[in-house]
């Protein structure tokens, strides 16, 4: 007499590696499509989305000084003023600082892209591709 049939399992057919590689093969495909998802709703909501994480950077980003004129007995909204404004100075004073040397190598980089243009025309009517002047004019 034998013993009672033991039921034959998945994994006794495939092996446990295989079924192991399976399980975390399925969490894979989960987060991907997760990250799908929320890639999909971010892309649609963007237009909402970003000016709240602009505004939650810029508060965050402004507190400690609020925070530390508040200490020093400013009202609220007199701090947070200062505060903006002061950021605002900054701002300005880094764009004079950077506009200059931008200015000064602006024809460089003009004359630097008609070059890298040229060169893409020279390699377009090239031997991979052939194409004609009218080809590429037309395009």
């Amino acid at each position: 007499m034998t013993g009672p049939r033991r039921r034959r399992e998945r994994t006794d057919a495939i092996g446990h590696g295989f079924a192991t590689l399976a399980r975390w093969s399925l969490r894979l495909i989960a987060v991907a499509a997760a990250f799908v998802i929320v890639g999909y709703v971010l892309g649609r909501l963007w237009i909402i989305v970003l000016p709240i994480l602009l505004a939650l950077t810029l508060s965050t980003a402004l507190w400690p000084p609020t925070a530390w004129l508040r200490k020093k007995g400013w009202p609220p909204a007199l701090a947070a003023l200062v505060a903006v404004v002061g950021a605002l100075i900054v701002l300005g004073g880094v764009i004079a600082l950077i506009t200059p040397p931008v200015v000064s190598q602006a024809q460089d980089i003009a004359d630097r892209a008609a070059d890298g243009l040229t060169e893409i025309q020279e390699w377009i009517t090239g031997p991979p591709l052939n194409l004609s002047e009218e080809q590429i004019s037309t395009a």
